[in-house]
């Protein structure tokens, strides 16, 4: 019973937590926009491939389909062109952070070319870029983010592989990537992450990043889209790292995804509630200005 309880608490507690830590000032600031370079790799676009898009449609047709019917006006564009777009949301944010050394895949799949990278990056030691890279390798490989469309930053093969559409996700594994080039030991901070609450503490900090760098830009429309996917984000986080926790072996091994998923379910009502508080900010903010330059006026 006790377990339960604690696990019930961690799950009330989730809305006003996440409230709480997006909002916190205490945030990496980005480099000042005079230290932009030129990208010293280029972006590298996946060529076509019959049977990775073949995959690719068997699993992503159904979830477009139920999208288009959940909300129909939502989806208009191309998914190409709405990824290239992410894509440069990105990009931007990488030049501002001077971070112009880092590959960019955009929907490529090739293990051959990662694995050469892997072997030629200095900056994680062999221990971890030998173990802990190998399997992060093996993942790439054998659950290729093409078919899945999900983003990651592999810092062992220092590779942003970007394959969905939305331009939050994209600059959430950028923001990643900022943090672990900051660490003077990134195979020992990545290592950390098998720790309980330690991918959480570190996705709430990349969280923040983000949403202070679309504050910075003053793009509103990107804020809008980041603060919903950060609190579904966190709050799956939330709830898989306490069942972990508090529940242990004990659990069947459907439980945990289960869990995470009605975590971010959790997450995302939690970041609706704190985009209407955001919005009524930045209106209360905008009807503020045209007021102060009338009291300025002679």
């Amino acid at each position: 019973m006790s377990k339960r309880l604690l696990l019930s608490l961690a799950i009330c507690a989730l809305p006003t937590g996440c409230v709480r830590s997006l909002n916190n000032p205490r945030i990496v600031a980005a480099k000042p926009a005079s230290s932009i370079e030129r990208s010293q790799y280029p972006i590298t676009y996946g060529k076509p491939s019959p049977k990775l898009d073949k995959a690719e449609s068997l699993v992503h047709t159904p979830i477009a389909k139920w999208r288009e019917w959940r909300r129909p006006d939502e989806i208009t564009r191309p998914i190409e062109e709405r990824r290239q777009e992410a894509v440069e949301v990105m990009h931007r944010y990488l030049e501002r952070n001077n971070l112009t050394d880092i590959y960019i895949d955009v929907h490529d799949y090739s293990p051959l070319e990662q694995w050469r990278r892997l072997k030629e990056n200095n900056r994680v030691h062999p221990v971890w870029k030998y173990t802990n890279g190998t399997l992060a390798h093996l993942q790439y490989t054998c659950l290729p983010g093409r078919v899945f469309h999900y983003n990651m930053y592999n810092p062992y093969t220092n590779t942003l592989n970007i394959h969905s559409a939305r331009a939050s996700r994209a600059l959430f594994e950028a923001g990643e990537a900022k943090f672990i080039r900051a660490r003077r030991f990134p195979g020992t901070y990545l290592a950390l992450r098998r720790l309980p609450f330690v991918p959480l503490v570190q996705d709430i900090r990349v969280g923040r990043e983000i949403t202070r760098y679309a504050q910075e830009i003053d793009s509103w429309e990107l804020e809008k889209e980041i603060i919903p996917m950060v609190y579904g984000k966190i709050g799956a986080g939330v709830v898989s790292e306490t069942t972990n926790a508090v529940l242990g072996a004990d659990l069947p091994f459907y439980y945990n995804p289960l869990a995470s998923l009605g975590g971010r379910m959790i997450g995302n009502t939690s970041g609706r509630i704190a985009l209407r508080s955001r919005e009524r900010e930045v209106s209360t903010a905008e009807n503020q200005e045209p007021q102060s330059a009338l009291a300025t006026e002679p």
